[in-house]
Formats: C-alpha cells, sequence, structure tokens
C-alpha cells in the first residue's frame, strides 16, 4: 500500500511537491508549444502559481524536454484529478483564445497555501531514527564534506561540458537539480541544490541542499517512502543563520546561485564556477538541448547576479569563472 495515499496527502502522480495551486495546461505538445508563451507571460505577474503542462504519453518525452523547467505530465497520470478540479485552480485546454487565457490568469484569486503538515510531520519524526542526517548549519555542512579544498560548482548550462573542467577531476563537486544524470559527466556530486521530487541514482550518497524548508520537508517524505533515505545529510537554505539569500521573496535565486553562495561561505581554497550560462547560451539552455531559452518564472538575471556577486565579494580564496556570460555579467 502506499502510505502517502494512505495518510490522504499524496499529490497525484506527476505533481510536484510545491504548495502552490496548480494552473493546468493540457492538450497535444503543437498546441501547448502555441500557448505556453502567453500562459508563461501571464503567470510571471501571479508568481503565486504553478503551471502543469499534460500531454499524450506518446507526446511526454519530446514535451519535457522542450519545456524542461516546467512540470510535464501525461494526460492519463492526471485522470484522478479530473474529478476534483479543486486540485487545479485554472484548467487550461490548449486549443483555447490566447488573450482570455491571460485575462483569466491575470483574474485568479490571491492564492491560499496547501499544507501537507501530516506527511511533513511523520517524515520529519522519522529520518532520525531511519539514519537521515539533518545538517543545521554551514560549520555542520563543511565538516560533513571533510572541509573541501577545492569546490566545483557546476550548473547546467552548456558550459558544464567544457574540456578545461577535467582539470577539476579531484574536486568536492556541487551540482544542480537531476538534468545532468542522463549525459554521464560528472555524475558523482558530493551534494545537490534541488527542490525537484526526483530520486537520487541508486548508489549515490550525496548531501541534498533545498532552498526552502516547507517544500523539502514533502520531497523528503517522498524519499522516505521509497525507502532512499537521505544518509549523506540534507540542509534547509533558509534555515541558515545569516541567510544566504531572501528565499521568501517573490523572485528568489535559482539553486545555482544559491549553490555558489553556499560554496562561498564554506571558504574553500579554491572555488570554480561553470554551466552557469544564464540561460542565454549560444548552444541553448542545456547541452545538446533545444529547451525554452530564458529564466523560469520566479527567478531571475538580476536576481542571481546579486546573490552571486555578494557571495563571491566575501570569499576570500581563488575563484575562476569558465561561464563567459556569468564573468562578463559580472564586470558590469
Amino acid at each position: 500500500m502506499n502510505l502517502a495515499a494512505w495518510l490522504g496527502v499524496a499529490d497525484p502522480p506527476g505533481l510536484p511537491p510545491d504548495r502552490r495551486p496548480a494552473v493546468l495546461l493540457e492538450g497535444s505538445k503543437q498546441y501547448v508549444e502555441a500557448l505556453w508563451p502567453v500562459v508563461d507571460a501571464a503567470l510571471r505577474k501571479r508568481t503565486d502559481y504553478r503551471l502543469v503542462i499534460a500531454v499524450p504519453e506518446i507526446q511526454h518525452e519530446a514535451t519535457e524536454r522542450r519545456f524542461s523547467h516546467e512540470r510535464v505530465v501525461t494526460s492519463s497520470s492526471l485522470a484522478g484529478v479530473r474529478r476534483s478540479k479543486q486540485d487545479f485552480a485554472l484548467v487550461i485546454n490548449a486549443a483555447a483564445d490566447p488573450e482570455a487565457v491571460s485575462e483569466t490568469i491575470g483574474g485568479l484569486p490571491p492564492r491560499t497555501e496547501r499544507r501537507d503538515d501530516l506527511l511533513a510531520g511523520f517524515a520529519m519524526a522519522l529520518l532520525p531514527m531511519l539514519g537521515g542526517r539533518r545538517l543545521a548549519s554551514i560549520d555542520a555542512l563543511k565538516d560533513a564534506l571533510g572541509s573541501p579544498d577545492t569546490i566545483l560548482c557546476l550548473g547546467n548550462g552548456p558550459t558544464s561540458e567544457e574540456p578545461a573542467l577535467s582539470a577539476y577531476s579531484d574536486a568536492t563537486l556541487f551540482r544542480v537539480n537531476w538534468t545532468w544524470r542522463a549525459r554521464g559527466r560528472m555524475t558523482r556530486p558530493s551534494t545537490v541544490f534541488t527542490a525537484d521530487p526526483d530520486l537520487p541514482p541508486e548508489g549515490l550518497s550525496t548531501i541534498l541542499v533545498f532552498p526552502r524548508a516547507a517544500s523539502g520537508k514533502l520531497v523528503l517524505a517522498q524519499h522516505l517512502l521509497a525507502m532512499r533515505l537521505p544518509r549523506a545529510g540534507y540542509l534547509f537554505a533558509d534555515a541558515l543563520s545569516p541567510p544566504v539569500a531572501d528565499l521568501a521573496a517573490p523572485v528568489t535565486p535559482t539553486n545555482g546561485a544559491l549553490m555558489i553562495a553556499v560554496a562561498a561561505q564554506l571558504q574553500p581554497r579554491r572555488l570554480a564556477i561553470a554551466g552557469m550560462d544564464l540561460y542565454r547560451h549560444a548552444k541553448g539552455r542545456y547541452p545538446g538541448s533545444n529547451a525554452v531559452e530564458g529564466y523560469a518564472r520566479g527567478h531571475s538575471a538580476e536576481c542571481d547576479l546579486a546573490v552571486i556577486g555578494k557571495a563571491l565579494a566575501g570569499f576570500s580564496g581563488d575563484v575562476e569563472i569558465l561561464s563567459p556570460n556569468l564573468a562578463a555579467a559580472l564586470k558590469k
């Protein structure tokens, strides 16, 4: 039996553990591609809402590659949700009139947070007993990492696969989310900064850093229910004191910027940064990908650069930035 379902607090299959009300965009990949810019523009003014895209199963993989920063599910996985439309604040057929869609999203009521306190509390109570270790401070993270001499902060942009990175094969590796797994390069990070519900690869012992405790606890609950415990440790960035960034603001730093801020606070002797291409690299959003360019809703280049700039200004070691876009932007 699925314990989360038994408790009555599980999300439908494929939905993220994010408590923001959701807007569902459903239709064929062709119609989703046509309407997505309108929906994206409208939701940038309503960052209290998240987007879920649903397409036929045969189009799921291609759509997920194209909209890699969105939550893409199959229409069939949402069959149970359709019986309870309260799971979505708005359901949009991708063939809908764009002007009407924009107006409707703009008129959505202020968000009301859903909280799964039962599931989160259940996970947080059990994790310590089963070997899950919470790291409550930068010093605790530093100890868990063995006071690293060199840290390589690797985002997911095209420069994350530069040949020059071979010089950092012995560095302590920090990575972002899990999109890098399938590409088979630098796949043994010691720390991953994520808010995604994906389970870590089998056999990978890595510290998980979540931007916010609220969503992080729900991700950990899913890991617990799958018996994939974070034995290496986990950390909630918004619980750090002093804070590395304002993670409660309407616009927050990406996990990549947060990764650099935390790495700088660890004060290694050397800090290298790559794959942070500000979502505007000539080779695309990710290596070998046709994914949509640009920052995801709720994030911005200005926010990232402010957080990274402040972190590096307070860093006393050597810094090498292997992402030309980032290096140029920080010098402006």
